[in-house]
């Protein structure tokens, strides 16, 4: 139901490996994906009077292509805001208890939250609801 938390993850920690090898930086990974995903939201709107920006189940998508770039690509997106929020050291942090509090039950939005707070500060709930609700401000970045 939450698919947005392994595969935004996955998404995510790879483009920091990339970076860390210095295969591509983490900055043109982030600004594809603001872009992908900028772009398809709009396109959206002019198309639909209400567009659901939402996290939601895999199969409450319309199609294919909407799941990709809400669990995919936004989900990422939510990763990056909180590693540049809380910084390299606490994110890290946060996945160590995050893995540790999660090993071996059933995963959920509320178990990673608690765990980044606990790590970073409440404050990073809000961003959390800010995503996993559709009100997240994502700007465009220019090359």
């Amino acid at each position: 139901d939450n698919a947005w938390m392994d595969e935004g993850l996955a998404e995510f920690v790879t483009y920091l490996y990339l970076d860390e090898t210095g295969i591509t930086p983490l900055h043109n990974q982030i600004a594809g994906n603001v872009k992908t995903y900028t772009t398809y939201v709009d396109v959206l709107n002019r198309y639909y009077a209400q567009v659901d920006t939402t996290f939601r189940p895999s199969y409450c998508y319309k199609n294919d292509s909407e799941y990709v770039i809400f669990t995919y690509v936004k989900g990422s997106l939510l990763f990056n805001t909180l590693y540049e929020t809380m910084g390299k050291t606490k994110f890290w942090k946060a996945l160590s208890n995050y893995y540790d509090n999660a090993c071996y039950t059933v995963a959920t939005p509320s178990k990673l939250i608690d765990c980044f707070a606990k790590t970073g500060g409440n404050e990073l709930a809000t961003i959390f609801d800010a995503y996993v609700n559709g009100k997240e401000i994502i700007g465009k970045i220019t090359d």
